[in-house]
């Protein structure tokens, strides 16, 4: 089974594009309001946030669903975070990624 780290995996193609902007779009079904639930848009840091605040009300308005209440040091608005992934938390995650693969 494929999976988005693999080598031609959504994650790589991401990376290898060296695109301006990336959106990839998750809506989970959980069904009960939590952290993990809602419109989150990661930006970089010290960005103009005009896109991704539009881009975050659109979502939350149109597919009728709500910004996350994960509230940290990062958020800058509703649903906007700017953070920049260190190397290490990326590595992490993808040790995670292939610990769980099926």
């Amino acid at each position: 089974m494929q999976t988005v780290y693999d080598r031609d995996g959504r994650v790589n193609i991401v990376g290898l594009s060296k695109a301006k902007y990336v959106f990839s779009i998750h809506l989970n079904s959980i069904t009960e309001p939590n952290s993990e639930s809602g419109v989150e848009i990661y930006v970089p840091p010290k960005t103009n946030i005009k896109y991704a605040k539009l881009f975050a009300e659109n979502i939350v308005k149109y597919a009728d669903t709500n910004y996350s209440t994960l509230d940290t040091t990062y958020k800058v608005e509703k649903g906007i975070y700017a953070r920049t992934f260190r190397d290490w938390e990326i590595e992490e995650s993808n040790n995670e990624a292939i610990e769980k693969r099926i």
